[in-house]
């Protein structure tokens, strides 16, 4: 994580709109999530950024910079016995009681016309995900309730590990800044 490069993204990015761009649930055939014989179920989940995209927009003779980050998540439901099992993936997929996708767009009004492209992607693997968990989150309990599977409420959002070299880095960083 290099900090310097996300406080210029802090700093340069406005957001503008975080929305849901397409959705996807289904259950698999056989299972009745009502039944009393109905397997007890683990979740398996995705959250990850599909894809960066910037644009200019004019109003009225005025340009605008605008970054987009689609965002891609997904959630499945498998028996417990198979959510950590070590299955290929095309034979898991038999086992999948339910399914929940969805692309979710957070979008930027870049407002320091110098950010940098660099400060962009981090920014996009770190700050614009945590914009997006609370949708996501919501999605994932009103879906559940509407097909009447278990409540899910997903944990905390968790910024992704940070590397040895990085955190030399960011340590480097906060020596320099301190002086």
């Amino acid at each position: 994580m290099n900090r310097e490069l996300i406080k210029a993204a802090q700093d340069g990015l406005a957001v503008v709109d975080v929305y849901l761009r397409e959705s996807h649930s289904s259950m698999h055939e056989e299972y009745d999530p009502i039944s009393e014989s109905a397997p007890k179920l683990a979740f398996q989940h995705k959250f990850f950024v599909k894809r960066v995209v910037g644009f200019t927009v004019s109003e009225e003779g005025i340009n605008f910079e605008i970054v987009r980050y689609h965002v891609s998540t997904g959630l499945r439901l498998l028996p417990t016995n198979l959510a950590d099992a070590e299955i290929e993936s095309d034979e898991l997929v038999k086992h999948v009681m339910a399914e929940i996708t969805a692309e979710f767009v957070s979008e930027y009004r870049i407002i320091k016309p110098d950010l940098s492209k660099e400060a962009i992607e981090e920014f996009g693997k770190y700050n614009t995900m945590l914009h997006i968990w609370p949708y996501w989150r919501e999605l994932i309990q009103n879906m559940c309730a509407r097909m009447r599977l278990a409540q899910i409420v997903l944990p905390m959002y968790r910024v992704p590990k940070v590397t040895e070299q990085e955190k030399k880095a960011a340590q480097d960083i906060e020596k320099e800044s301190n002086v």
